[in-house]
């Protein structure tokens, strides 16, 4: 990151005030879990909005009301690659009963 050393030590240092970074061994900044989670959490969003068309696909499909469960679980495994945007998916259909 091109970022100025004094703005770095800024940002670390308000991460570690949320609860987001704590000192570690050998005096390096580790993650707490609340800090993973966050993580976690950017990482999944981004994932989802470089995939956002195919998410488009698999919810007008999905709204069509003409697929199995088995089917839009197939469909998400085609298209999505990323285990935990697939996981959250499939948790989504899991259950629903067409009509």
């Amino acid at each position: 990151m091109k970022i100025a050393r004094k703005k770095s030590y800024s940002i670390i240092s308000k991460l570690e005030i949320v609860g987001l970074l704590r000192m570690g061994e050998g005096n390096t900044k580790q993650p707490t879990l609340l800090g993973n989670v966050v993580f976690n959490v950017i990482t999944t969003l981004d994932v989802a909005t470089n995939v956002y068309m195919k998410l488009r696909t698999i919810d007008a499909v999905e709204l069509s009301g003409a697929q199995t469960n088995e089917e839009m679980d197939k469909l998400v495994d085609s298209l999505i690659e990323d285990d935990t945007i697939k996981s959250i998916l499939k948790k989504m259909t899991t259950g629903r009963t067409k009509i």
